[in-house]
């Protein structure tokens, strides 16, 4: 392989990582997650029956009750995908507190 070639190479690798890091941004990976999750429970789980049932308990101590022993007694895979969907949005909600904080000291400054 010559020198030229080498660089060639060498420049395709650099110019397709470069492309990667922009459209797998953290922020876009994140929403992607749990985008993905969302649509996976919605095919996986009746939300409207579940909710519905959970709200239909007297009190908030029963309500607890019931989302803990629906979710222990599921397939594992809607417990898996709960916990994923769970995980990513407190993620972006961490991500969303830390922009609005590093907005306000913008606007302070």
């Amino acid at each position: 392989m010559n020198n030229h070639a080498l660089k060639e190479n060498i420049m395709l690798r650099v110019k397709t990582v470069h492309l990667a890091r922009k459209f797998i941004h953290p922020f876009r990976l994140k929403l992607f997650i749990f985008a993905l999750s969302v649509m996976a429970i919605e095919f996986l789980v009746s939300v409207p029956s579940v909710l519905q049932n959970m709200f239909s308990e007297r009190s908030f101590q029963e309500m607890i009750h019931y989302f803990f022993f629906a979710f222990f007694h599921t397939h594992f895979l809607v417990q898996v995908i709960t916990l994923i969907t769970l995980l990513s949005a407190g993620w972006l909600l961490k991500d969303a507190i830390e922009g609005f904080k590093d907005a306000l000291k913008f606007r302070i400054n």
